[in-house]
């Protein structure tokens, strides 16, 4: 594809945009303050980790996993010891921010549960996302010099799609599509030819490297990402990418050994005995699966669902079935770098989607949850799509 930049190109931000972000951060600041803490199962398995790792020093989670209220299922049973089975990386970095509040206003999980919960996710979650919504919309004003189309882009993301739905929980999910927008905003300076310096390139490498370590199946986005800017500038990809994606690496990696002792992360290990136990007479829930953990579904029922069904990308936001529409117009956007990362990510949304339906043992759609979680770090990628139907339509 030829790579170059949109014959107009729009200069700054309008005030409508920035209201769209900032109607779009209020709402998030609103529901993240009201919502329950603890809300499910892979959220408190986090939570429990965060605890164990502040009030005892340890990832085992033994203690707070015997409270009712803490307990969840997405844990193991490795040296005779609970473990969360989510990769440590980000529950250390969480830890982090709960010692710094905890030590500085006196805040606890336990007897503040609500209020220490609301607080760590206004940092973890509302910050970041809020910022993703201004380089995104600084994105889209790169893209095209259609306004409607950019307040249509900006209002999908900040209301249309299930990336602010999850940042109201502590969930890799969101944070990854946070990454995903940070890595976009240099990654397309560079391809665009008027960013080509050292400092794009380390961006794009750490924030790139940022969501594989939240999204396993973001490895193939990683190794597409390193091929598209060793293209463009070979030289500052080897010295300052490279080494700006090894920094998330290292950590992922070796807070996996300091959890474990090993460098393979607990999820990897379904089906076998540190998921499958017994403790105190008592069978692992992952011994006797229940509700749509029995995965019971057939691959084409399976297929209807993730696209179409209760759980579908298509029927819990619709805008997307315009994506369609962008792929059958004409427009100046196909040239543009911005277009060059949005093919890769519709190219990447087939290809974890075939991932998952290949894995006919987890046919639970991501577990309790309203939605397919583990795509929701491409929404980014889809909301550029639009783009061309966007203007289209204005």
């Amino acid at each position: 594809m030829k790579e170059t930049q949109p014959t107009t190109e729009p200069r700054n931000v309008t005030s409508a945009e920035w209201l769209i972000v900032a109607l779009g951060s209020a709402l998030l600041f609103t529901t993240t303050i009201n919502a329950k803490p603890l809300q499910s199962a892979n959220d408190r398995s986090r939570w429990c980790t965060v605890w164990s790792l502040v009030e005892r020093n340890t990832f085992q989670i033994d203690e707070i996993n015997a409270k009712s209220e803490w307990a969840t299922i997405d844990k193991v049973r490795y040296k005779d010891h609970f473990y969360s089975t989510k990769p440590p990386l980000l529950s250390v970095a969480v830890a982090g921010v709960y010692k710094a509040l905890k030590v500085t206003f006196g805040l606890d999980l336990l007897k503040q549960a609500q209020l220490t919960c609301q607080t760590i996710l206004l940092v973890v979650n509302w910050l970041p996302m809020t910022i993703a919504y201004v380089l995104l919309a600084r994105i889209l004003v790169k893209t095209t010099d259609n306004l409607m189309a950019r307040l249509l882009a900006n209002a999908t993301f900040s209301f249309a799609t299930l990336v602010p739905s999850y940042a109201t929980t502590l969930n890799n999910h969101s944070i990854a599509a946070v990454f995903l927008v940070l890595c976009l905003a240099p990654t397309i300076r560079i391809l665009s030819g008027s960013g080509v310096i050292k400092r794009n390139f380390i961006f794009a490498g750490f924030w790139g490297a940022l969501v594989p370590c939240h999204e396993l199946p973001a490895a193939l986005f990683g190794i597409a990402l390193f091929a598209m800017l060793a293209k463009k500038d070979l030289q500052l990809t080897a010295r300052f990418f490279v080494p700006a994606a090894l920094v998330p690496l290292a950590a992922y990696f070796a807070t996996i050994y300091w959890c474990s002792g090993s460098w393979k992360p607990f999820y990897l290990s379904y089906g076998t005995e540190l998921y499958e136990y017994e403790f105190e007479g008592i069978k692992s829930y992952w011994m006797n699966p229940r509700g749509m953990d029995q995965s019971l579904d057939g691959p084409m029922a399976y297929f209807f669902h993730c696209v179409l069904g209760h759980h579908g990308l298509f029927s819990l936001s619709p805008v997307f079935l315009l994506i369609g529409v962008s792929l059958a117009t004409k427009s100046k956007w196909k040239d543009s770098p911005t277009a060059s990362v949005t093919w890769l990510g519709l190219g990447l949304s087939v290809a974890v989607l075939g991932f998952y339906l290949t894995r006919t043992a987890n046919y639970n759609f991501g577990g309790n949850t309203f939605g397919l979680r583990w795509m929701i770090w491409l929404s980014p990628f889809w909301v550029l799509a639009l783009v061309p139907a966007f203007e289209m339509i204005s």
